[in-house]
């Protein structure tokens, strides 16, 4: 009996649905505990209503980080809260608005990855406005040139690109900006400033369960380690 009814719940957890409302029919399928839109289907039949499981759309951790606005880059969900906000933020205020979230301040390991999320962040400046500027991760060491992280690793600074005429060397300029523009200047990239000075946002990180984009982020690291070697 209990086999019997194991089996129906294997069957059911695989199936097909059409949830229908006043204009279209959505197919829909169960795949990986959420439900991937699979194709509408104008004026079918009625087949009765079936409820999708709600919530997520496609692979855990995918799609929830998609649906936040996010981009998933090397097994984490990067997002950029509080832009449409006419309040600026301080550092401190920008460390809060990423733990509201259960997440950290981005931190950028190199030129590759910098692009890759600065050409993210074009795509997230509001209408109207033709630069943002956001806070993100890592401290910079005045004294030895450095980027500190939050593991305690440190990097040497000219490893990222920087906004010309910085690094300042200032011991209490050590939080990093990122300013983002697509008013066609070239000048762009991080600065280092004081904590208390308002921006438009933050760069927030957290890391996601989804195992491609771990073994994604496994295989990077162990090409940079490869890198170090030759």
């Amino acid at each position: 009996m209990l086999k019997s009814v194991s089996g129906l719940i294997s069957v059911l957890a695989l199936f097909w649905c059409v949830v229908s409302n006043s204009e279209q029919h959505l197919i829909c399928k169960n795949i990986e505990g959420g439900v991937s839109e699979v194709g509408r289907a104008e004026n079918q039949p009625h087949r009765g209503r079936v409820q999708c499981p709600p919530g997520k759309t496609g692979p855990k951790g995918k799609d929830d980080c998609r649906r936040r606005g996010g981009l998933l880059h090397s097994g984490k969900c990067f997002t950029l809260p509080h832009l449409r906000s006419s309040r600026l933020m301080t550092y401190d205020q920008a460390v809060a608005e990423c733990e509201k979230q259960g997440a950290q301040l981005a931190e950028i390991h190199d030129r590759i990855q910098q692009s890759t999320l600065y050409e993210f962040a074009l795509t997230k400046i509001p209408a109207g406005r033709s630069l943002i500027y956001v806070w993100i991760g890592m401290e910079y060491k005045n004294l030895t040139s450095t980027l500190l992280y939050r593991s305690g690793m440190e990097k040497r600074s000219n490893q990222l690109q920087w906004y010309p005429g910085y690094p300042r060397p200032l011991s209490s300029y050590k939080y990093l900006i990122m300013l983002i523009r697509n008013d066609g200047s070239s000048d762009f990239g991080i600065w280092n400033y004081i904590n208390y000075y308002r921006y438009h946002g933050v760069m927030c990180e957290k890391e996601t369960n989804d195992q491609s984009f771990q073994r994604q982020n496994k295989r990077r690291r162990r090409n940079i380690e490869l890198r170090k070697l030759i």
